[in-house]
Order: structure tokens, then sequence, then C-alpha cells
């Protein structure tokens, strides 16, 4: 019994850091929306605005998400 509690447990675990892992992206993906909204809107530049605020949501990664949504929004311009 015991191992199939401890079964039980380890996947609970894994369910729970999927579930924050998820959750992690989708915050960064709101930070980074309010973020351009902004900037959009005579403010900073996202990036600056987002570390005034010691948000880590544009990691290398995000960023370049971002710059390429923002280069297919606007045609490159």
């Amino acid at each position: 019994m015991p191992d199939i509690m401890r079964f039980i447990m380890l996947e609970q675990m894994k369910s729970n850091e999927e579930q924050i892992t998820q959750l992690r992206a989708e915050r960064d993906e709101a930070r980074r929306e309010f973020c351009q909204y902004i900037h959009q809107n005579g403010g900073v530049l996202p990036q600056h605005y987002a570390a005034a605020r010691g948000w880590d949501c544009f990691s290398e990664k995000a960023e370049a998400d971002s710059d390429n949504l923002l280069f297919r929004t606007t045609d490159g311009e």
C-alpha cells in the first residue's frame, strides 16, 4: 500500500508542477500584453516597464516571440 500512496503523491506533484508552469506562462503573457499596451499608449519601452516592476516576462524566447508578433501585426514597419 505505501508504494501506491507514493505513486499517487508523485503523480499529484507532477500535475501541480505542470499547472504552475502553465499559470506562469499565462501570467507572463498577460504581463507582456500589458507592457505592450503601455508602450502603445505613449509609455516607455515594454521591456523597461517590465524591468521597473521586477517582472521577468521578457526572457529571450518570450521577447523574440513578442517581436515576431509585433512584426506580423505591423507588416514589419
